[in-house]
């Protein structure tokens, strides 16, 4: 983000109480970047659905499947790749390969998500190329 010349304002919170207010102050924001819930000792998904529903107004991203009933948009990354790329590396290294010598690379397959619901509710229109391959959740 800081290459781009993004702020980012973190809040961490450890209630559903806390996880709303922070909800509701995103929406002063340009986005909101929702992490998982880990850590939330009373995390109730039905009152966290009815808050992003109700609040909606900025668009909300995350990178975990599991977090769309509260996000608007998703690209997750796809587990398979993960275990093909360590299949293909542990056969270089049985070949003689040196693990030091093999370079970091990032992913290069993404499931996308959309919440029509949510995007609908703030008003918000993708690009249908962005919207073509997405997975719709409820």
């Amino acid at each position: 983000f800081a290459r781009q010349h993004i702020e980012i304002d973190t809040r961490l919170v450890s209630s559903m109480r806390d996880w709303i207010e922070g909800y509701k102050i995103g929406q002063d924001y340009d986005f909101i970047v929702l992490g998982n819930y880990a850590g939330i000792s009373d995390w109730d998904a039905e009152q966290a659905a009815s808050t992003a529903y109700e609040h909606a107004g900025r668009i909300s991203v995350t990178n975990y499947d599991w977090m769309m009933p509260y996000a608007m948009v998703d690209k997750t990354k796809i587990p398979e790749e993960q275990g093909e790329w360590s299949a293909q590396l542990a056969r270089e290294i049985l070949d003689g390969a040196v693990p030091g010598d093999i370079p970091v690379v990032s992913n290069r397959r993404w499931a996308a998500y959309i919440n029509p619901r949510l995007l609908e509710r703030a008003g918000i229109t993708l690009s249908r190329s962005s919207t073509y391959n997405a997975i719709k959740v409820k």
